[in-house]
């Protein structure tokens, strides 16, 4: 069971940890996300499948992503993800910003960065079983997957399919 620090609605840390899946954040109280947007030079994205065991959306495709874990900044809890998920090392400038969220109703703040990179799909460990596979799709296919509720919620899928 992985801690999380808790923050406020301002975004800065509580000192106080919690948890996951044992403590309910409260009003005011929020933890941090990450997703990675992997995207190669024939402009594909690279989407992973969650395992069957995940407690939501079950062998549903969605790009890399994760909650950060207590001490962790967004950045380190990205490169974490990367390589607990996909067994990808990169280093911290290869991350690109893409759009900070603030989700009330999840209590969440959601760091979106993007990574361009050409990766070997045969060349990915899913190393924690969380993810049991990976793709390439383009834009037409990753709308097609929308449409056809074949993806986890992904909160900045908009800036891919429009």
């Amino acid at each position: 069971m992985e801690d999380w620090d808790i923050y406020d609605e301002n975004m800065n840390k509580t000192n106080r940890t919690c948890k996951r899946y044992v403590y309910k954040l409260k009003d005011g109280e929020y933890h941090i996300s990450v997703q990675i947007w992997i995207i190669n030079s024939k402009n594909e994205i690279l989407l992973t499948q969650r395992a069957e065991d995940k407690r939501k959306y079950k062998l549903l495709w969605e790009p890399t992503s994760g909650a950060i874990k207590a001490g962790e900044d967004s950045i380190q809890g990205a490169l974490r993800e990367l390589k607990e998920e996909i067994g990808l090392d990169i280093s911290k400038e290869e991350l690109k910003l893409l759009e900070l969220y603030k989700i009330d109703e999840k209590h969440v703040y959601l760091y979106v960065y993007t990574l361009n990179k050409d990766i070997d799909i045969s060349e990915l460990k899913f190393v924690d079983n969380e993810v049991i596979n990976a793709r390439w799709v383009d834009k037409n296919e990753l709308k097609r997957m929308y449409e056809n509720n074949e993806l986890a919620p992904a909160i900045a899928l908009t800036h891919f399919i429009s």
